[in-house]
């Protein structure tokens, strides 16, 4: 808490709540501006942005004519950045640098007694009546005040007062008086929100917003354009959600139907191969009784001989027996696990099974590779694959000249490679075209369904196959290339 005990009164006569004030001063010659409402967006002059008799009272005149930020009513704004400046003030206004200059109360009397050839030269604007004799602009407010904190004591500060009244003024000088009245000096500040009242006032938030417009709007536009960026994030986000969805929803479907016609194209290869398969021990088994019948009808009964042939009726309709029982197997999705095979055992059997079934002796080039060579697979179906590579190969070259087939294998770039190749009629280029194709039924030089047949159980097991002509020499016909990934290392199954 601050209490004022004493005021100066720096001009003789003066009350003490009306001790200052602001005049302000134009050129003669400025006709055009003959009151402070003259003054909008001119270029005026003052002392300091924090002075009170040569600013804030001037500013507190402009306020009453509604302005709601009297410091935008000026256009611009000189300040001296001293009180005491009051020659630099007036000389700006004289020399036409500004149109207007704000001098304290006395201070332009005190200009023209200095500098009596300027006379004439200025003039008071808005000019009040009073009993001073000092020209004025502006009301009147009490003049500099000494005040004392709450920490000073009672006693202290009277005794500080009746030391200040003591002092004699000299001639026409200031005095000491006792303050009465602020009330004016607050209303100001309260005005001009200053002082204690800085960012209190009434409408002050309405008129931080006036103040600062332009930024207010570029606020609010961001804002606005942030919250329509988040809507339109929103529903592109939700679009390409549904469009995200709904392709999911197309995949889906595509792979139900795709793995329908897999299904299919499974079963229709199940069938093809169960009739290919069977009918080749069927024939023999037929073959045997029809032998052991003839043997019957001619009367000879040799027990040995017919024993034997027993057994081989047996093996037959066994091996049909096995060919049913996986293919049952493999339509209801339990297809034997697969397993670690020799390369080398794996083509000694098929070319066993493939002379078994052979009425031809062919001649055969065979080689194996090592027989650490190893691939992953299920021995079943890969002897149903070599197996028919074989027999078509073997209807490939009769009536050949020099009939003959190869069959290799080698390990070539950590694949495993295995070729059979014929001396059979070298097939066209539409021919090789068409060899493969599931479902065709169609026969050239000895080739049919069996190669549709190997063609899906080689790429089941992450094999290729491809077909070519041969490389010349005896073997001119079909090549057939089928390769496999080596297992790395002896991984063997014994």
């Amino acid at each position: 808490m601050i209490q004022p005990i004493v005021t100066i009164v720096a001009h003789p006569g003066a009350d003490p709540n009306r001790a200052e004030g602001t005049a302000v001063v134009v050129r003669s010659d400025r006709f055009e501006l003959q009151t402070l409402g003259d003054l909008r967006t001119r270029i005026v002059a003052a002392n300091n942005p924090l002075g009170f008799t040569g600013w804030q009272i001037v500013l507190g005149e402009i306020a009453k004519f509604g302005v709601e930020e009297p410091r935008s009513f000026f256009g611009k704004v000189i300040f001296t950045g001293d009180s005491r400046s009051t020659d630099r003030i007036a000389e700006l206004v004289i020399d036409g640098e500004a149109d207007a200059g704000f001098l304290r109360l006395c201070a332009y009397e005190a200009f023209l007694k200095r500098h009596p050839e300027k006379i004439g030269l200025l003039r008071v604007l808005d000019r009040r009546e009073s009993s001073l004799a000092c020209a004025h602009s502006t009301d009147l407010f009490p003049g500099f005040t000494l005040a004392v904190t709450e920490h000073i004591a009672p006693e202290l500060a009277r005794r500080l007062a009746l030391a200040l009244f003591s002092m004699e003024p000299d001639e026409g000088g200031p005095k000491w008086a006792v303050p009465a009245n602020f009330l004016t000096v607050d209303r100001l500040l309260q005005t001009l929100e200053v002082g204690p009242w800085e960012g209190l006032g009434q409408g002050s938030i309405m008129k931080l917003v006036e103040r600062n417009l332009p930024w207010v709007l570029l606020t609010l536009a961001l804002i606005l354009g942030l919250i329509f960026h988040s809507w339109r994030s929103e529903v592109v986000a939700r679009r390409r959600r549904e469009k995200v969805r709904e392709l999911m929803e197309k995949e889906m479907k595509q792979a139900e139907a795709l793995q329908t016609m897999h299904y299919e194209s499974t079963m229709v290869q199940l069938a093809n191969l169960f009739a290919h398969e069977l009918r080749q021990p069927l024939a023999c088994a037929s073959l045997y009784a029809e032998g052991l019948a003839r043997q019957f009808r001619r009367g000879k009964f040799d027990p040995e001989k017919m024993a034997g042939i027993c057994d081989k009726v047996s093996d037959e309709t066994h091996r049909a027996s096995e060919i049913v029982e996986r293919v049952r197997a493999y339509a209801k999705g339990r297809g034997e696990e697969r397993k670690h095979l020799s390369v080398e055992k794996l083509m000694q059997h098929c070319v066993h099974l493939w002379r078994t079934y052979s009425a031809l002796d062919i001649p055969l080039v065979f080689s194996a590779p090592d027989p650490d060579a190893a691939l992953e697979g299920n021995e079943f179906e890969l002897e149903v694959a070599l197996v028919n590579l074989l027999k078509n190969a073997r209807e490939a070259v009769q009536g050949a000249k020099a009939p003959a087939v190869s069959f290799t294998g080698a390990v070539e770039n950590d694949r495993v490679v295995i070729r059979v190749m014929d001396s059979g009629t070298p097939p066209t280029d539409e021919e090789l075209s068409r060899l493969g194709i599931p479902a065709s039924s169609e026969k050239a030089h000895g080739l049919g369904l069996g190669l549709s047949i190997a063609s899906g159980l080689i790429e089941n097991h992450g094999g290729s196959i491809a077909f070519s002509r041969g490389p010349g020499g005896i073997f001119t016909g079909l090549a057939v290339t089928v390769t496999f990934p080596l297992l790395p290392g002896e991984s063997v199954e014994k």
